[in-house]
């Protein structure tokens, strides 16, 4: 639809030597132009996606609630990133004559 926009996230999981985590369930949930929660599990690069479609705000924010591992346990503080704040791309409203 006009004027809507799709948000997509990749999460990148690492153990603490930075060595990619597979199966790892991320948790998370959408605000400030967005809501619900959301989760994804890592691939063999340690990294999944979670996306919210056809949104109409200028922006939106998703926040990691956790991370669990069957074999690894979760430390926030080793977090590079936890809250990311996305926003809506700008139309190009361009005219062009020949």
């Amino acid at each position: 639809s006009r004027n809507r926009w799709d948000a997509t996230i990749t999460i990148t999981v690492a153990d603490a030597n930075g060595q990619p985590v597979r199966d790892a369930a991320v948790a998370g949930s959408w605000s400030d132009g967005a809501s619900g929660s959301d989760s994804c599990v890592t691939n063999s690069s340690g990294q999944c996606t979670v996306s919210k479609q056809s949104l109409r705000n200028s922006s939106v924010t998703w926040t990691v609630t956790g991370i669990s591992h069957e074999s690894y346990s979760y430390d926030p503080s080793a977090n590079s990133m936890t809250t990311i704040t996305l926003t809506a791309p700008q139309a190009n409203d361009a005219r062009y004559d020949k």
